[in-house]
Formats: C-alpha cells, structure tokens, sequence
C-alpha cells in the first residue's frame, strides 16, 4: 500500500484528508511532504503519493515536484534543531489546553445519532455525518470551517455512520490517547473512544498542536468523532 509507512491511523487520515481536499492551503501541501519524509518516503515516493491520490483542483506536477525537492532540502538542514527541542508531554498538552478553554460543563447528548448532531447543533458545535470507513466526514466540509450548516442541512443527511464535531472559534477539544484523566476535566464534557482515549470539549479556542502517541489539542478546522458514534461514550 502507498501509505503503509505511516503507523498511526490518525495521522494516515490527516494525510488523506490534505490529498483529498479541493483546495488544499499552501501550509497543508508543504506538511504533507515535510510528514511523509519524516515516516521515510524519499522524494520519488512522495511525490508517486500525491501524483496518484490528490483530489487538488489545479494540480501542477512539475511545480508540485520543485516544492516537495525544496520542503525535503530545508527538512535536512533544520533536522537536527528539531531533534534538539523537548517534546511536549500529557501534562504539557492538558496545562495548554485548560489554560485556553473554560469548562463547558456536562453535555446530555441522545443516543440517536440524529437527535445527537441536532442538539450538538443547538448548543453551537458543529456537526458532520462520519464517514463510512474514515474518522472524517462522509462529504467535503472545509466550507464549514468558516459558515455553519443550517439546521435544515443537518436534518437532512445521512447520519448512520456516526458524527463528527468540527472545532470552531467557539469550542475546541483535547484528544488524549490513555485513560486515567477523566477526573482532571471534571467540570468538562468528556466522551471515551473505542481505543481507551478521551476527548474533552472546551468553551475557547486553541492553537492545533499534536504530540505523536500523547494526544492531540484540536482547534479551528480539525475534528473529533464523537458520542453517540459506534465504539464512543460519554462519561455518565
């Protein structure tokens, strides 16, 4: 498989999710290549990737080639200071996001996965129709990073594969991947995944930071599957 080298899920889904969006931003294009040299593609091979998987509206080969050679040429000589700087911990990445967010309080989202996207809706969030086989939306959505949905739109699709929470200026989220902190974020809404992690919401905005096999801050633009999706559950 072309993606094989990437061991996490997620981050596999964060790449497909920069090759299949239309309009890919300039910064998302020059991660992509900086993340696939980082797991161990060369060049050839990412460039091979994107040639064969990206939706891009305008693609240009040859300049796509010329700017995946420079990201590479940069990433070796700037290599080693990134070795050199600490990497964030769990306690870093909590302190972060609670300093940013204030506590949303308890949630009581219904079982129905419908009745669910309408009250996430109501109390300001996002929501998405997950995506039968992907932790992203069924449809492309980037256009609702910056104007919601309607409520009509959200009562007309599809929600049998589970939902997905968009974070905007308003709510952000933390993406933990162990357990054990649920009473750190007490005063939160908090949901568990299938994987034994947790999501908290909060009432705020947060710069995107993500600390490989720690968890994730989500701020404007990215997303979290949420309750009541098959495999998640919130704390009671």
């Amino acid at each position: 498989m072309l993606l094989d080298k990437i061991i996490s899920d997620r981050k596999r889904e964060d790449v497909l999710d920069v090759l299949h969006a239309v309009h890919p931003s300039h910064k998302q294009r020059l991660w992509l290549v900086g993340f696939l040299n980082y797991v161990g593609y060369n060049l050839p091979e990412i460039l091979r990737i994107i040639d064969s998987e990206n939706r891009w509206k305008g693609y240009d080969k040859e300049k796509t080639a010329y700017q995946a050679s420079s990201v590479i040429t940069g990433k070796r000589q700037t290599r080693r200071d990134r070795r050199d700087k600490p990497a964030m911990t769990i306690d870093d990445l909590i302190k972060t996001f609670m300093s940013n967010t204030k506590p949303t309080g308890r949630l009581t989202v219904p079982s129905t996965i419908l009745w669910a996207a309408v009250y996430y809706y109501l109390e300001g969030y996002i929501p998405l129709p997950k995506d039968k086989d992907a932790k992203r939306p069924m449809f492309n959505w980037k256009q609702y990073q910056e104007k919601p949905p309607t409520l009509e739109e959200v009562m007309s699709w599809d929600w049998s594969n589970g939902l997905c929470l968009l974070a905007n200026d308003k709510f952000s989220f933390i993406d933990i991947d162990t357990s054990g902190y649920e009473q750190v974020f007490k005063d939160y809404h908090v949901e568990f995944t299938p994987r034994g992690g947790l999501h908290a919401f909060g009432l705020g905005a947060v710069k995107s930071v993500n600390v490989e096999n720690v968890g994730e801050l989500k701020g404007k633009g990215t997303l979290i599957v949420a309750y009541p999706t098959k495999g998640y559950h919130a704390k009671e």
